[in-house]
């Protein structure tokens, strides 16, 4: 993780996640992504039509959730810096 300016507390843009993909089940979808160098996590952002963003926390590059019809998703990786979360860029988007 390399951080472009630590006042600001971002990452920076080579730190994007890539490669994502989606396999969907009737019930539920697998998404993965390439793991980033270095980071505490990842965070997941569901955007469902006519709905509030939702997000997830994982741990590793790959994790299964409820399916959503319509939905698209996007990954982010953060770093915990004292008690401070600091996220990166999110990824492009991959639909359901």
């Amino acid at each position: 993780l390399h951080l472009c300016d630590r006042r600001q507390r971002q990452m920076c843009i080579r730190d994007r996640v890539t490669g994502i993909q989606l396999t969907v089940n009737s019930s539920f979808c697998t998404i993965s992504w390439d793991a980033l160098d270095d980071v505490d996590g990842y965070e997941i952002m569901i955007s469902s039509p006519g709905e509030e963003d939702q997000f997830q926390t994982c741990l590793s590059n790959k994790t299964a959730l409820n399916y959503v019809p319509g939905a698209s998703y996007r990954v982010r990786g953060f770093k915990d810096y004292y008690g401070t979360s600091v996220y990166g860029e999110f990824s492009n988007s991959v639909s359901s």
